[in-house]
């Protein structure tokens, strides 16, 4: 054991034994109410990220999440994102979508509900679901750490941590994650993560900004240094691994964030630059129809009109509906030869009951 972890190790255990000796000194001395009152009168913290106007949100109010090329969420802004990823964070805490008594992340039987309730909330590209159920799952055994740390760890018996169990956890749940962390099993887990932690020497030190949004405004910068490169004929390595070391376990990928393995990058240069959800394409294409079809359907009547005069024109009904209003505001050229076939086309135009796109 490295003399690190065992003198944390030591400051935990003599932390304990202060705090049980000041509850045994303040029952013995009957202070209990003296410490209600004090501990009533201090500062009142923010308490946990719950995003409440996120989670009422409709689904016809949902922001649009655009991915980069390797399936990672990096806009449409900063903010968006960053409230994307708060509230994956409230979704793991969450009991009835993600319950903490499982041993992990895969074995929950509510994946396709937290799929479902994301996808309520925030339209997702479907190449970032994988992304996103990491995240959840990262959120989820970070929050079960929590829970045992200050409720498990924190307290040598199971009369202590029943006394101060959690709210936000339900009896059978808490039941279940005692019976566990007891076993041999949940002891020999929780050795080896303690080792593959320690062999974490490379910290993200960037606060709440993702390795992906680093790259992404990084990206911007070395554009064009990278497209002179190319052109020059030099090989455009990345200037990353240049100074970074590689990690020691061959499956990690230094500085591209969760969700990223070896094979993504090889097919990066065939994807696009950014991934945007299929719906809402589908709907750009449909706005863009609504909005162009009505002018270029009156120019081209018009220009049927112009070139023949004393055409008899059948106007559908589903062409009715896309040709403008202001379309028969435009010169009548069809006054020699039309007859009562332009007369009547005229009044198909000037119909006010007709719909109009505006």
């Amino acid at each position: 054991m490295r003399p690190i972890v065992l003198f944390s190790s030591i400051v935990r255990a003599m932390m304990r034994a202060m705090k049980q000796r000041k509850e045994q000194f303040m029952a013995q001395f009957g202070m209990e109410e003296i410490s209600s009152e004090l501990s009533s009168k201090r500062k009142k913290h923010r308490g946990r990220t719950m995003l409440h106007r996120v989670h009422a949100r409709t689904r016809e109010e949902r922001p649009v999440i655009v991915l980069n090329s390797l399936g990672q969420p990096v806009g449409p802004t900063k903010e968006i994102v960053q409230e994307f990823k708060f509230f994956l964070g409230t979704v793991a805490r969450d009991s009835e979508l993600a319950p903490l008594n499982y041993r992990n992340f895969p074995s929950l039987p509510t994946l396709d509900k937290i799929l479902d309730y994301v996808q309520e909330k925030y339209m997702v590209p479907h190449a970032g679901l994988n992304w996103v159920m990491d995240a959840v799952n990262s959120c989820w055994k970070y929050y079960k750490c929590q829970i045992k740390k200050k409720h498990f760890y924190a307290y040598d018996t199971d009369d202590l941590r029943w006394e101060h169990k959690p709210d936000i956890i339900s009896d059978q749940m808490f039941l279940d994650l005692l019976q566990y962390w007891h076993s041999d099993e949940a002891k020999a887990i929780s050795d080896s993560n303690k080792s593959n932690r320690l062999m974490l020497d490379d910290m993200h030190t960037l606060g709440r900004k993702s390795y992906a949004i680093l790259r992404h405004e990084l990206d911007k910068i070395d554009a064009l240094e990278s497209a002179q490169s190319q052109e020059d004929g030099n090989v455009c390595n990345d200037p990353y691994s240049e100074v970074i070391p590689p990690p020691k376990r061959k499956s990690r990928l230094h500085l591209y964030g969760s969700g990223v393995k070896k094979s993504d990058l090889k097919n990066k240069d065939t994807k696009s630059n950014y991934i945007l959800p299929e719906e809402f394409l589908v709907g750009i294409k449909t706005q863009l129809v609504q909005e162009i079809a009505p002018t270029i359907t009156a120019a081209v009547l018009d220009l049927i009109r112009e070139v023949n005069p004393g055409i008899n024109l059948v106007v559908p009904s589903t062409l009715q509906q896309l040709t403008p209003h202001d379309a028969s505001s435009a010169p009548n050229r069809n006054t020699a030869q039309s007859g009562q076939s332009s007369k009547s086309f005229n009044q198909v135009l000037d119909d006010d009951e007709l719909p109009r796109d505006e």
